[in-house]
């Protein structure tokens, strides 16, 4: 694959325990963090897959991650093509974009990396010799599920989610400890002889679930008191708006503000009337029982308050474009054709690439005059059009796929939503495509494999999925 030294989103972050809460009307007693080593993040991602606005979010969640002292640097790679051991991509790669992170025979002290390969998809995880040995990296049961974690979001398209999990999975050490006595289980029961032997490693597991037990029990007391400082922070900042964006969102005239987005619109709106309800119930938590106690609801509370706010960004946004933004026209248009370039270049069935193409250049002449009179028209005209060309796409190359149900369009509350998005059905292809993906992947076996071709013995792995 062509490769090329390509860096951004670097940060110096301080990771720290997500422990404390903010002062406020729910606010309980501050917890005082402990300091801990600083650590550097990047992301090497040369064709863009995750958009940028995500690569932000990616680093502060990996503030949010307590990582051991052996780890100083954090490394996210990103293939659009790949080879079919990624393995052998990962070192090729760092060998000629980053070879402070590689040595001859293993990977730098202090490395973590995480890697999603597109094509074939594929994720991996390694790490320089002293982080392997502390997080069990190396190989066996904690490399297996540490890539197990990564797979459901970026399965579903989501790559710097599929990381976040990945870390989060890796960097547990309750999750190390269960794994770790897994593993053992597992071995042990090969060459199980005789009932007490096999008592005396069910008393060992149960020992290591009931850690496991006491682990989960405190993150969730620290998961909580995260969600509650989140509320506390942009519940009332949301409130006063809500009167704002409910009017803007009626206001709303073009084609594609259909019943679909104003009823989207209405649930979101009514679930973050319930975050007061919600508030009141728990009252100010004061120790983590309480903390636990309240932890789906302060749940419920962030993900309705999280969704108005990305809400009322894609409202402002349709806005802006109905009332004659130019630059807010052309990233929409930007957007689709790269999806339709996309489609092209994926797509086999010759009839099909040429009604793409010709989609194409209808988007093409519309960025040449963002400001025409009827603009909203044309756009919708052009996504009920795409979608027609994307059902056929669907029967003929994705083996007739079927949608609905938990395959829809990107919601109003989405990150990934666009303007049109559900319009007369209409989705990306790229999210079409995540889908074929995953069905023919399905039935695939993943295995992890901690080899290379040219016989490298770093510590990790990688599989397909």
């Amino acid at each position: 694959m062509g490769r090329r030294s390509w860096k951004r989103g670097v940060a110096a972050i301080g990771v720290a325990w997500i422990a404390g809460v903010v002062a406020g009307p729910l606010a309980a007693g501050q917890v005082e963090a402990p300091a801990r080593a600083e650590v550097t993040v990047e992301i090497d991602d040369e064709d863009d897959l995750i958009p940028a606005d995500r690569e932000k979010a990616l680093i502060a969640q990996t503030r949010g991650v307590d990582l051991p002292a052996e780890v100083t640097h954090v490394e996210y790679l990103v293939f659009a093509d790949n080879d079919d051991n990624i393995n052998d991509t990962v070192e090729d790669h760092l060998r000629e974009a980053s070879p402070e992170l590689i040595g001859d025979d293993v990977y730098a002290d202090g490395v973590l990396i995480l890697a999603y390969g597109d094509d074939p998809r594929s994720n991996g995880a390694y790490a320089g010799e002293d982080v392997a040995d502390r997080l069990a990296l190396r190989e066996g049961k904690h490399l297996d599920e540490t890539l197990e974690a990564m797979r459901p979001a970026m399965k579903d398209g989501r790559i710097a989610d599929g990381f976040v999990d990945g870390l989060r999975y890796a960097a547990d050490d309750a999750a190390i400890e269960s794994d770790r006595i897994a593993g053992e289980e597992e071995d042990r029961r090969s060459n199980l002889i005789g009932i007490g032997i096999g008592g005396g490693i069910v008393a060992v597991v149960g020992t290591g679930l009931g850690l496991y037990a006491v682990a989960q029990r405190r993150k969730k007391a620290e998961q909580a008191r995260e969600d509650h400082a989140y509320v506390v922070k942009h519940y009332g900042d949301a409130g006063t708006r809500l009167s704002e964006i409910d009017v803007r969102a009626h206001n709303l005239a073009s084609p594609l503000a259909d019943d679909e987005l104003r009823r989207q619109w209405a649930e979101v709106r009514d679930g973050f009337l319930e975050v007061h309800d919600v508030t009141q119930r728990i009252g100010t938590p004061k120790d983590d029982g309480e903390f636990r106690a309240a932890a789906d609801d302060l749940a419920g509370a962030r993900e309705s308050i999280e969704r108005i706010r990305v809400a009322e960004d894609n409202i402002d946004l349709m806005w802006d474009m109905e009332h004659g933004d130019a630059a807010a026209r052309r990233g929409q248009l930007r957007l689709l054709r790269d999806d339709l370039v996309r489609a092209q270049s994926d797509v086999e069935d010759e009839e099909l690439r040429r009604r793409l193409s010709a989609l194409e250049d209808r988007v093409r002449a519309m960025e040449a005059d963002p400001g025409a009179a009827g603009f909203m028209d044309s756009y919708a005209d052009v996504l009920y059009d795409y979608r027609l060309v994307l059902d056929l796409v669907r029967e003929r190359e994705f083996d007739g796929m079927k949608v609905g149900g938990d395959r829809t369009a990107p919601e109003l509350w989405d990150p990934h939503w666009r303007v049109g998005s559900g319009y007369a059905g209409w989705m990306p292809f790229a999210v079409m495509s995540t889908w074929h993906q995953s069905d023919v992947s399905a039935a695939q076996p993943s295995t992890t494999s901690s080899s290379y071709s040219s016989g490298f013995s770093g510590a990790g792995g990688g599989g397909s999925f």
